[in-house]
């Protein structure tokens, strides 16, 4: 036999993986899949609780928007912990559904142990010259006007505020908020990041 057939049976013999060396990377692959799931796992929760934030905040700027191009005054009405109904107020006094939203991903209005009081949270620290930001959930008698400011129905005056969402099941991770600017109704979204909120 010749030296170029001994060669290439040598390397024939070396071909291959040994059963240790593929127990090794089976068990890499493991821990990465076990990684990547529990990440997966919270960033699902976080994208949910971004979905629910913006899907709320873009139902509040369409009702600011008709109730400016009707010239109507639009309710902002809270039903149990995760619904928002909005109604155009008819020249009768009258309302007129329009639209109307339930936060979807599990997402309730709420706030987490460890955010402290709403007055004491970014982005209500700030007060304005009518009134104080404050926790709007589930607050009574809010509805944008026909300049689109966010009122009070009783005394007619720019109610400035946030709205505070959460997963039901999740911790603080998960909360949002929506700071409305009572004299404009602009809304500016916000999300937790353990200490303070950020924009």
């Amino acid at each position: 036999m010749s030296p170029r057939n001994y060669a290439s049976q040598g390397r024939a013999a070396q071909a291959g993986f040994t059963l240790i060396e593929l127990l090794i990377v089976v068990a890499v692959c493991v821990t990465l899949a076990a990684f990547g799931l529990i990440r997966t796992q919270s960033g699902l929760a976080a994208f949910k609780a971004n979905g629910a934030m913006s899907s709320l905040k873009a139902k509040l700027q369409a009702a600011r928007e008709l109730a400016i191009t009707r010239q109507r005054d639009v309710t902002i009405t809270f039903s149990g912990t995760n619904t928002v109904t909005f109604n155009v107020v008819n020249p009768d006094a009258s309302l007129t559904r329009v639209d109307s939203i339930a936060l979807e991903g599990n997402m309730i209005f709420t706030t987490f142990s460890g955010q402290g009081a709403p007055a004491a949270e970014v982005p209500c620290t700030q007060t304005l010259a009518v009134n104080p930001y404050k926790n709007l959930n589930g607050m009574a008698n809010l509805r944008f006007n026909s300049d689109g400011a966010m009122i009070d129905s009783t005394t007619r005056l720019p109610v400035s505020g946030c709205l505070y969402l959460g997963n039901a099941d999740t911790n603080a991770a998960t909360a949002r908020s929506i700071g409305m600017f009572g004299t404009t109704g602009r809304a500016r979204t916000y999300r937790w990041s353990n200490t303070t909120w950020v924009h």
